[in-house]
């Protein structure tokens, strides 16, 4: 399947068309990066074939560590009609120190304790009428809670319709 193209006056002279599907910060808040874990979120309904081409997650502040708190990883799943799409998760492992606690993306921001997404290129077929969904999952392991819990959790997917 090509993907759809459109003429501009750029010095390549094309681009390709894309559909952006958002979401918020919802599953973690301020207050804990583990209150909503294992959330399903709907983010929207495919209208074109074409197929996911990228996928984002961003967030404020990871987790921080703390004396007995030994894992706060926050990871998020890319779902088409309830099914994985991705071949490795998008995740904000615990950082150990607060000079670490930084905001960063899966798409450019390159540090330890970010792991980047793969799409399944098999799997990443979408048709008019498909559900795009999202599944956050945030793990705390350990005799304590986060020095500071990850907050800010937000991310996008796009797809890239076919050519008609």
């Amino acid at each position: 399947m090509a993907d759809s193209i459109f003429l501009d006056n750029d010095s390549t002279g094309f681009g390709y068309s894309a559909a952006v599907f958002s979401f918020p910060a919802q599953p973690t808040t301020e207050a804990s990066a583990h209150g909503f874990s294992g959330t399903t979120v709907q983010i929207g309904q495919v209208r074109a074939s074409g197929r996911v081409f990228g996928f984002e997650l961003g967030i404020v502040n990871p987790a921080l560590s703390a004396s007995g708190f030994v894992s706060g990883t926050v990871d998020c799943d890319l779902l088409v009609n309830g099914s994985s799409i991705l071949s490795t998760k998008p995740a904000f492992a615990m950082v150990a120190t607060s000079a670490l606690v930084v905001r960063g993306s899966t798409n450019g921001t390159s540090a330890a304790n970010i792991t980047f997404p793969v799409i399944n290129t098999a799997s990443a077929a979408v048709n008019p009428g498909d559900q795009i969904c999202v599944t956050f999952n945030a793990r705390s392991v350990g005799s304590a809670a986060a020095g500071a819990a990850g907050h800010g959790l937000v991310g996008y997917a796009l797809i890239r319709p076919a050519a008609v």
